[in-house]
């Protein structure tokens, strides 16, 4: 990647880049659910190698290097730094078209000023390189926070996760880091582990939860820590093929009870979806009378189901101020909204806005969100708002949106920059 390629990198036409380098390169990102350690960004400690930035142990890259042929004793989250980096580069050329390894090269030139290319031929260059750099100038966690702006990190977290870290990055950390709380393991009564999630719940909280109602004065604790601990947010996924009924105590706590003894397996998919309900209506109210928001994925269109969860826990005074993410936005949605396309190829992602923008007003859309492991996260939202510039300048120029010529700066400025405040300063 040279200067020249890094700086237009995707922007299609004057226009894009107009809005990209005026408007969107200098707004500060804000992070709604990212898969970093408090721990890790706590202790700040200087990362050793560029593997430790480039390749986080995750499910999508071990897979990714699985699937090209790489070593099995290579491709484990164990294996030496190097090795694992070799075997990485081994794979690049094979994975044109998917987005982690531009990901990857973005972070390279934003954090090294290194524009070469990773390749196997290029790999011991890249790894001396690098390593020289950080023995002279140690990078640590939150100086990669600082080198993409990054202002506002929302940091998932199970129930029974350790908060601890939380209170000196309040002090420590110019960048606002707080808990997002995301239970979602909690909900699935009738999958295997569930089980063992009310164990780590019970351990939480030092009580054993044998019933309904000890699951929600369980809840009900947890909720207070992560209070203490900043948190203002919930995340929940609702899953593929999601179905609402109007729960009932009663047989909530039935499929509570079948679930503890056969840890899910006995489970039947109408005491899942009362269980589920019963369990947003808790959840909800503890989250609307704390003042909290919630952010809930959803992952397919399924307008009549979300719409009826959400109307009966809006009639139940249970649902908290909510931002909707997905890809394809159900017919009517009446709820501020942002885009989370996934990991997707550019044009895939272009027509993914377009197909939002047509379900949803884009101008009032809440950011555009990704999924990229660790810290390639932001060089992801980077590419996400190069892309973003481009289809609205591809808009712009065609002459079919005249209406927003003169107001296209202050429309990327809303879309990037109104989560950064969704959960906090409006609440």
């Amino acid at each position: 990647m040279n200067r020249i390629t890094e700086q237009d990198l995707l922007l299609s036409g004057e226009t894009a880049r107009r809005l990209y380098h005026g408007c969107a390169e200098t707004l500060p990102m804000a992070e709604l659910a990212a898969e970093l350690s408090a721990e890790e960004l706590a202790l700040n400690a200087p990362f050793s190698n560029i593997a430790q930035l480039l390749l986080p142990p995750h499910p999508d890259i071990h897979r990714l290097m699985v699937q090209c042929g790489a070593d099995r004793r290579n491709t484990a989250p164990d294996a030496a730094d190097y090795e694992r980096f070799r075997a990485w580069c081994l794979c690049v050329p094979a994975l044109i078209g998917h987005p982690i390894p531009l990901f990857q090269q973005m972070l390279l030139h934003r954090l090294f000023d290194c524009n070469l290319t990773l390749t196997v031929e290029n790999c011991d260059t890249i790894w001396t390189l690098t390593a020289e750099q950080l023995a002279r100038t140690p990078l640590r966690p939150r100086d990669v926070l600082a080198a993409w702006q990054v202002k506002r990190l929302f940091l998932a977290e199970k129930p029974q996760g350790d908060l601890t870290p939380y209170r000196g990055l309040a002090e420590a950390s110019a960048c606002d880091i707080r808990p997002l709380f995301c239970p979602d393991g909690l909900l699935g009564a009738n999958r295997p582990g569930f089980a063992a999630a009310i164990r780590a719940l019970s351990n939480t909280v030092g009580r054993a939860v044998t019933d309904l109602a000890a699951l929600e004065s369980a809840l009900h604790t947890v909720l207070d820590r992560f209070a203490e601990a900043g948190c203002v947010c919930a995340r929940h996924t609702l899953p593929r093929q999601f179905t609402f009924r109007r729960p009932d105590p009663y047989h909530a706590e039935q499929a509570l009870l079948a679930a503890l003894r056969t840890d899910g397996r006995g489970v039947s998919t109408e005491q899942q979806t009362c269980f589920v309900a019963q369990m947003y209506r808790i959840l909800g109210q503890e989250y609307r009378r704390r003042g909290w928001g919630m952010q809930l994925v959803l992952t397919e269109e399924n307008t009549a189901e979300y719409a009826a969860l959400l109307n009966y826990l809006s009639a139940e005074d249970a649902l908290p101020r909510t931002l909707i993410l997905t890809e394809n936005p159900p017919a009517g949605l009446s709820f501020p909204a942002a885009y989370a396309p996934g990991c997707g190829a550019p044009e895939d992602i272009r027509r993914g806005i377009a197909g939002f923008a047509a379900a949803y007003p884009m101008g009032y859309c809440r950011s555009l969100w990704g999924n990229a492991p660790a810290y390639l996260r932001f060089p992801e939202q980077d590419y996400l708002r190069r892309l973003l510039c481009t289809q609205m300048g591809a808009w712009l120029d065609s002459g079919l949106y005249p209406a927003a010529r003169g107001k296209e700066a202050d429309l990327v400025a809303g879309i990037l920059g109104r989560a950064d405040t969704f959960f906090t300063h409006t609440l």
